[in-house]
């Protein structure tokens, strides 16, 4: 039976008014609505609340809470519904209670380490603006978990996204002189870079050819990173070092996803970039994933572990 998309929301946030009666009914001052279809959204003063940790002193709660800057919270970081608290409820907790050999030992999909061969030295950082790329500070690839060192993981983490992010140049209007028609072709008046990013100092077509084969020398109609630009960037930010060089063996990009999510499954808008972005890779290994669901099935049995999963299961519905 196909699961649509909009079902799988509607399930996800009465799941979450769940949660609300269940863990605040008495508190409805903490919360902005309580209209079944709509999310559950915490007042601007309870935000705190969306990142989940176990029972604990308040300086360690206080750690989790911190690692993501409010200055960096995303737009929608007050709904439930939003992967960055997600992520914070579990890689802070991780973190925090020093759980690193769990990332350790976790298997992607395809049997690999999901999270590469340091993860146990626990060098993890929230929200990693990437500056090896020639963004700039405004428009900087941000990782939601790094892990960096000597082998670099890009982590991006997805609940209930319809998609990947695209490339937001051919969105522009037309008479914009940064605008793309979708195509990598000289156009616009450019005659010397067919990427307008390229022009800017952006260097995701220094590297295209050795991580995914597209040629920078040549035309491509439609342009291959149109699609999959945010998994392009996540293999990039993790590929490229600090002194400009792109190292297939140093690094790769993870992603962890809903598996209940439609838009992950086949003919669905991130199947489909996956596919793209994955089937061009010169090295498949440098893209991988991994289910929350997956993830969950393989925490140890400790008594943070199994606070963990029991937090995602009452919130999130996430059942390993």
């Amino acid at each position: 039976m196909t699961i649509r998309y909009s079902d799988y929301i509607r399930t996800l946030r009465r799941g979450f008014h769940e949660y609300r009666r269940t863990h605040f009914g008495d508190k409805p001052e903490l919360f902005k609505n309580y209209n079944e279809d709509e999310p559950v959204v915490w007042a601007d003063l309870a935000r705190d609340l969306n990142v989940m940790t176990p029972p604990c002193a308040a300086s360690l709660r206080e750690m989790v809470v911190r690692k993501i800057p409010r200055s960096k919270r995303h737009r929608h970081f007050g709904s439930m519904q939003s992967s960055q608290a997600l992520v914070q409820s579990t890689f802070g907790v991780i973190e925090a209670f020093n759980r690193f050999a769990v990332l350790a030992n976790v298997r992607d999909e395809e049997g690999c380490l999901a999270f590469g061969p340091s993860a146990a030295a626990g060098n993890l950082t929230f929200e990693k603006q990437i500056t090896t790329l020639g963004e700039g500070p405004k428009g900087a690839t941000s990782i939601d978990v790094w892990i960096g060192g000597a082998y670099r993981v890009a982590v991006e983490c997805k609940l209930s996204e319809a998609s990947f992010g695209t490339c937001s140049r051919p969105g522009l209007r037309g008479a914009d002189p940064k605008y793309c028609n979708g195509s990598y072709e000289y156009q616009g008046g450019r005659t010397t870079q067919r990427c307008s990013l390229t022009g800017a100092g952006v260097r995701y077509w220094n590297f295209a050819e050795l991580a995914f084969g597209w040629s920078p020398t040549i035309d491509h109609r439609p342009c291959p990173m149109r699609s999959p630009y945010q998994l392009v960037r996540n293999v990039l930010a993790a590929c490229v070092s600090s002194d400009g060089a792109f190292e297939e063996n140093s690094g790769h990009a993870l992603v962890i996803y809903d598996a209940r999510n439609p838009s992950t499954f086949r003919d669905g808008a991130c199947e489909m970039q996956w596919v793209e972005a994955r089937s061009a890779l010169r090295l498949p290994h440098l893209l991988r994933r991994l289910s929350w669901q997956s993830f969950l099935r393989q925490l140890p049995d400790d008594d943070i572990c199994n606070w963990l999963a029991q937090a995602l299961r009452d919130k999130y519905g996430l059942v390993a």
